[in-house]
Parts: C-alpha cells; sequence; structure tokens
C-alpha cells in the first residue's frame, strides 16, 4: 500500500469528507474542439499544452494508446480520468504529477482538463493549485476566452468559468434515514448536485456521494467555491445529527461485524469492501476503538479496486483472483497495531528497535539517477566530497535533478 499518495494523506474533516477535485476546462483558440480535430491536430494540442508545462521532471506524459485496459480501469476508478476517455486512443493522452494529485487529460471534451485531487475538505487549496498550473500553461498557450461568455467550451454547461468543484462526502447516517433524496433536491435549487461516487448515474458505494457546482456561467470561481463550501458544511452538520440517533449498539454490532469479516475473508468483492469500508469510516468517526484511521480506508478504496489490482498484478485477471488478492491484502491492513516507516538506507531506522521487521528496498527506476535519492543537501555534498567547489557541485546537482540552480541554492548555504 502506497504513502506518498495524496489519499494516504490526512485531511480536514478527513472523517467525513474524503476528498476533494477541482476540474478546470480550457480551450486552446487556434483549434477546432476535440470532437472535430484530425489526429495530427490532436497530436499538435498535446505537444503544445507538455511544451508549455514547466518543472516536467514532477510530471509524466502518458499516452492512452500505451495503457492497457486494466491500466485505464484503475485510473477511471481512482477518479483520474473520465470512463469515456478511457475508450480513447491515438491522440489522447494525460500528464499525472507523482503523488496523482494533479491530472491533465489532453484532447478528452475540451482540449486542456486540469484537475486537482486534495484529502478532506480542501476547496480552496485544491483550487489555488489549479489555478497556478493554469496560469504557467497560459503564458504560452493562448486560451479560448469571450468578453461576454467567458472561457469557451464543448459543452455549453461548462462555459464561464470552465470550472466544476466538488467533495466525496460519506452520508451513511442520512443515508439510513432515508433523507438523501431530500438533500438532492435541496442542493438542486441553489445550483448544487448530489451525485452517486462515479458521478451522474452511479449509485453511492460505501455510502460515498459527490457534491459539486452546476452553475458556471454568471459566477466566479471564489464566489461558486465559497457556495459549495458552505453547503458543505450544512450538509456535514445534517450528517451529523443523523449519526447522533443511531443506536449505539446496533452500530458497534455492524462495525466490529465488519472488522472481522475483513481480518478472516479469503475471497472479498470490491462491492463488499465497499460496504464493509463505509462501516468502519462511521466506527472510526464515532470515536470506536481499534479501527483503521481514514487514511489507511482511503488507500484501501483507491488501491484495491478491480483496476487497480489488475493493473499492478498481471496474475489477477480472472474476478476471482482479484477477490482472492483483495482479501489478502485487507487482512494484512487492517493488523492496525503493525507500523509502516519511510527510512533512507543511509540514515537507518530512528527509535527503539522491538519485534518483528520486514524490509521493504524500492530499487531505482529504469534510467533514473541514484544520486536524485539524495536529500537535496546530500546530493551537493556528494559532489563537494569529490572535489569540486561549491558553485560546481550545485550547477552538476541541479543538472541531475533537471532544476535550477536557485532551487537548490537554499540547501548549499551552510556547507
Amino acid at each position: 500500500m502506497s504513502k506518498n499518495k495524496w489519499y494516504a494523506k490526512k485531511g480536514e474533516q478527513g472523517d467525513i469528507i474524503i476528498s476533494t477535485r477541482i476540474r478546470l476546462a480550457r480551450n486552446l483558440k487556434d483549434y477546432p474542439f476535440p470532437s472535430r480535430m484530425t489526429a495530427d491536430q490532436l497530436n499538435c494540442v498535446n505537444k503544445e499544452v507538455w511544451d508549455a508545462l514547466p518543472n516536467k521532471n514532477d510530471f509524466d506524459l502518458v499516452e492512452l494508446s500505451s495503457l492497457s485496459k486494466a491500466e485505464r480501469l484503475a485510473l477511471c476508478q481512482q477518479h483520474l480520468i473520465s470512463p469515456e476517455f478511457a475508450e480513447k486512443n491515438d491522440g489522447h493522452a494525460v500528464i499525472m504529477n507523482k503523488d496523482r494529485s494533479v491530472c491533465i487529460m489532453l484532447c478528452e471534451e475540451d482540449h486542456v482538463r486540469i484537475q486537482v485531487l486534495c484529502a478532506g475538505l480542501a476547496l480552496e487549496k485544491a483550487y489555488e493549485i489549479a489555478d497556478s498550473i493554469e496560469t504557467e500553461l497560459e503564458k504560452k498557450l493562448h486560451f479560448a476566452f469571450d468578453r461576454d461568455l467567458g472561457y469557451l467550451t464543448e459543452c455549453p454547461t461548462n462555459l464561464g468559468t470552465g470550472m466544476r468543484a466538488s467533495v466525496m462526502i460519506h452520508l451513511p447516517a442520512l443515508e439510513a434515514a432515508k433523507g438523501i433524496e431530500s438533500l438532492s433536491r435541496a442542493v438542486g435549487k441553489i445550483g448544487l448536485t448530489l451525485r452517486g461516487t462515479y458521478g451522474e448515474g452511479s449509485g453511492a458505494d460505501g455510502s460515498l456521494y459527490q457534491l459539486s457546482n452546476q452553475i458556471t456561467l454568471g459566477i466566479d470561481e471564489k464566489s461558486a467555491i465559497e457556495n459549495l463550501s458552505a453547503v458543505t458544511k450544512q450538509v456535514i452538520e445534517k450528517e451529523l445529527k443523523a449519526r447522533g440517533t443511531i443506536d449505539r449498539d446496533a452500530l458497534e454490532d455492524a462495525v466490529y461485524r465488519s472488522l472481522g469479516l475483513l481480518k478472516s475473508a479469503r475471497m472479498l468483492q470490491s462491492s463488499e469492501l465497499s460496504k464493509h469500508l463505509s462501516n468502519l469510516r462511521l466506527g472510526a468517526a464515532m470515536a470506536m476503538e481499534d479501527l483503521p484511521t481514514p487514511e489507511i480506508l482511503n488507500t484501501l478504496e483507491n488501491e484495491l479496486c478491480a483496476g487497480a489490482i489488475a493493473a499492478g498484478n498481471k496474475d489477477c485477471d480472472t474476478p476471482e483472483k482479484r477477490d482472492k488478492f483483495r482479501a489478502a491484502a485487507v487482512r494484512e491492513i487492517t493488523k492496525i497495531h503493525e507500523e509502516s516507516v519511510l527510512f533512507r538506507l543511509s540514515e537507518g531506522l530512528p527509535g527503539e528497535k522491538r519485534g518483528e521487521y520486514v524490509l521493504v528496498v524500492e530499487g531505482a527506476k529504469e534510467g533514473e539517477n541514484p544520486l536524485n535519492a539524495l536529500s537535496e543537501r546530500e546530493h551537493i555534498l556528494h559532489y563537494m566530497r569529490a572535489g569540486l567547489d561549491k558553485k560546481e557541485a550545485l550547477k552538476r546537482a541541479a543538472r541531475d535533478r533537471g532544476v535550477s540552480k536557485s532551487e537548490l541554492y537554499p540547501f548549499s548555504v551552510d556547507l
């Protein structure tokens, strides 16, 4: 299980708000919309956007045609690309950063769709990141914009800001109290929409719902985010109130039954996992003991979906094999008294050492400079110890890392 992905991080209101997503849709003014583009035009747009992106070492450019069906499904189930985009082939690509919190779809419904994901309730933070990326791109690209209509998009419902903001929210108590339908009607009257886990037309796996803005025309981004944030907090209050009416004994029974099953199951379908993770989320939020943290539950939800298992394990090529793999992984992760620690071999494991340890060593990626595994300061010191002066050592380290010398300078001040 990964600890360096965005969903494994602690987020504000993380016991109810699973994640925040901001998506900005933009189009280059000198090209037709993607549905009317030739293969050459698609490739030109992809190249222009990639060339305009700064800090390329922080991102990967992935051609959809290079991905297997399982890898595409994994990206869909992890909310990185749309199901429609997953069906595309030549001329379509996606740009992702290392922790997958930033994903830029190229030539989906629009030329550029910048998407930022954050753990918990973080609408302002996610928008700031998306806006900063758009600002950098706009230094070299010319986006289609109209003084009256705002940013031009292929779908008229995205005209204006071109922004979709959403939160993934856990609503088991309101769901049990049959309050979802009335909540959906209420938010619809103020320009928001409540959908299932994977958007319009989908069900709410594990009582997870998407609450998002609908209006993009005649409103600025700040106002849209403030409106969504205010309503989200009201929905949180409603859910907390509904949780207060739950029979504690019955809930504890359901929660610990789920925990027992996850610790013992030998076959586990993804829908079954979502159901039991929902119970554990609710139990942890209501201060029940000996339960995995929200961060662990988020990791299980993201990394044990069918696509992710199949993409990472070629022998899991049938539903039965994936169900066995999922159950085995969950049995290990729900051992809550185990602890995982990331550390550099050169630094050693900190603290007192007792009990059984399993050491997992990450190998260097193909073509990767092993010196980049050092800290910035250690990297500079490596060249100084080899006989270079500080100025030249700084220059060599910056070249290795693909960054400017000014970015590394603060790490060399005391050398």
